[in-house]
């Protein structure tokens, strides 16, 4: 009796199993890979951000820290995922600071709790880096596809608009 019960599991697991892998195969590639947002994009998404705010702002001298001649400090703020798609922020923020890291002209803060709590006595970065990553659905022709609009602003801590950029990505 316990052998055909454990039989009868067994069969019902591999079957499971087959089922499983035989829903993988049949997935289109081009599902694939418009599923969301890649690691590449985020790559991609880092890129244009950094470059644009490092040409425009950070090699042009226009940052300036609070005590004049003190070191200038930058924190990664809140960058919010408003896509229908899974995000992962937080690799998008470590790709965003590898590449503010080199410039070597800016302290970086990547905590962005240090941006929110002004009253825990914590140090407040002279500029706070924030973002969005929102989708657009389009559908042409009978085939439909999505505009991932990542947009960043960089504003000082007294919230004065000091640089913006923007990054589309379409899947």
């Amino acid at each position: 009796m316990k052998t055909s019960i454990l039989r009868l599991t067994l069969i019902a697991v591999a079957c499971g199993l087959l089922l499983a892998v035989s829903s993988m195969a049949q997935t289109s590639p081009s599902a694939a890979a418009s599923a969301g947002v890649t690691f590449s994009d985020l790559d991609a998404i880092a890129d244009a951000i950094t470059s644009s705010l490092i040409t425009n702002v950070i090699n042009q001298g226009k940052l300036q820290s609070s005590p004049p001649n003190g070191e200038t400090t930058l924190a990664i703020g809140r960058i919010t995922n408003n896509t229908s798609s899974r995000i992962d922020i937080s690799v998008l923020v470590q790709k965003i600071s590898m590449r503010l890291l080199p410039v070597g002209k800016i302290r970086l803060i990547a905590d962005q709790r240090l941006t929110e709590d002004k009253d825990q006595g914590k140090p407040q970065p002279d500029y706070i880096l924030t973002g969005a990553i929102t989708e657009e659905r389009i559908t042409e022709g009978g085939k439909k596809r999505s505009n991932y609009v990542c947009q960043f602003e960089l504003n000082t801590k007294s919230n004065v608009l000091v640089w913006g950029g923007e990054k589309i990505i379409t899947k």
